[in-house]
């Protein structure tokens, strides 16, 4: 019964956000075949039940003795034609609905998925004709085949998760590939394709680095701090270190929960992948073509999803920002926070991707955020003043250029020592 339901919600939730929500939906109006194997399934087991078809022997075994049932000859007719039934509408139902997955690695996974349904089918029938002296043998065997059935469904499902199926859809950006002709990629580099999305406006090529009076190409690979003044609009440094790498036809994310001020200016822009924290999704869902909802609180999903962000960008230099730290500092304290900090910027640096992690810094205490500072190679502060470089890349402070107050509206930023 458990296997009809899931195969039909495989086959009504194709699209739509899974849950509650998916088993409303296949109850709210389910399909003829659904009902049919409902009904075969209840008058199966209700027979069953109350005509009580089985009887209980016992064989002496080298363990002692042993129990074993056996069945009388109709049910096990009857089983075999419920095994039919089981077979042609909830497995094939599983079936056929993975050769219309577009990702290759989830079809096989529902493939294997489906044929370890069936063989649970046949095992079970084995179980009930298994009877003599032999039927613990047999019982036994049966419970191997099962134990190997759920290992083959734990590899079935290992790689192709929620979010991996998710990412295999919409990937980051909306464009097609093409080959680069004229752009200037600078030396060493391997991209030999980038979103074709729009025209590129140059003078958003260095948007954001500009305000660190740097150049893109300085700012790749690095791992840079923002720590805010919530009552700023610290929002639009975020907006621009994506727009940069919009521009520079390099793939960008950002991390951050629904409602915040950055989730506000950022959603919607093309090209720009949002990963929203919600309360009111259980598991990953897309939302839009550029975002997908995370469950909040759920630290493994964030790593995961930057594991698969990765992934599925390899060998791009990736843009990622965090405007979750604090959020997870309030929700889980600051040890396991800074535990999460410290993996996703090691996953990045193996991957050569840019992250830029916000901190309010009017949230945590002083020792705390000189211990986050440490993980990064340099950090800025952003308040009304502006946007200032509090240290630079090398650990080496910022050259004071007076107060010239900076402003992120026209693209430039004071620079200034700490203290």
């Amino acid at each position: 019964m458990s296997v009809g339901f899931a195969s039909f919600l495989l086959k009504s939730n194709s699209g739509v956000s899974p849950g509650l929500g998916g088993l409303a939906k296949l109850l709210s109006k389910p399909p003829a075949k659904f009902l049919v194997f409902v009904a075969i399934a209840l008058v199966w087991m209700v027979s069953g039940l109350a005509l009580q078809p089985w009887r209980v022997h016992q064989v002496q075994t080298f363990d002692g003795i042993t129990y074993f049932y056996s069945y009388e000859s109709w049910y096990l007719l009857s089983s075999l034609a419920f095994l039919l039934v089981f077979l042609l509408i909830p497995v094939a139902t599983s079936y056929v609905q993975s050769t219309r997955i577009g990702d290759p690695t989830a079809s096989k996974s529902v493939r294997m998925i489906s044929l370890s349904w069936a063989s649970f089918g046949v095992v079970a029938l084995f179980e009930e004709v298994a009877s003599g002296s032999l039927a613990p043998v047999e019982q036994g065997i049966a419970a191997l085949a099962n134990g190997l059935l759920f290992i083959l469904i734990a590899f079935a499902v290992r790689e192709p998760t929620i979010l991996s199926r998710i990412m295999s859809i919409g990937g980051l950006g909306s464009g097609t590939a093409r080959p680069l002709t004229s752009s200037k990629i600078r030396a060493g580099s391997t991209r030999s394709f980038a979103l074709d999305s729009k025209p590129v406006d140059l003078a958003r090529k260095s948007l954001f680095s500009t305000m660190l009076r740097m150049r893109h190409e300085e700012i790749v690979g690095k791992r840079l701090l923002l720590e805010y003044d919530p009552s700023a609009s610290y929002e639009r440094v975020v907006e621009k270190f994506a727009g940069e790498f919009v521009a520079n036809l390099e793939p960008v994310a950002v991390f951050t929960s629904i409602g915040s001020p950055v989730h506000r200016v950022l959603r919607g822009q093309r090209d720009v992948k949002l990963f929203s924290f919600s309360t009111n999704t259980s598991t990953p869902s897309r939302q839009s073509e550029t975002e997908i909802l995370l469950p909040e609180r759920d630290a493994s999903l964030l790593l995961d999803a930057v594991d698969k962000l990765l992934q599925a960008h390899h060998g791009q230099e990736v843009g990622i920002a965090f405007d979750v730290f604090t959020d997870l500092v309030l929700f889980k304290g600051f040890e396991k926070a800074y535990a999460i900090i410290s993996s996703v910027a090691e996953m990045a640096d193996a991957q050569s991707a840019t992250t830029l992690v916000l901190v309010n810094s009017t949230a945590l205490e002083g020792r705390a955020l000189n211990a986050v500072r440490g993980l990064f190679t340099a950090y800025l502060s952003y308040g009304f003043e502006g946007l200032r470089v509090v240290r630079a890349f090398g650990g080496i402070p910022a050259r004071t250029n007076g107060t010239d107050g900076g402003s992120i509206e026209d693209g430039t930023a004071a620079s200034g020592v700490e203290g």
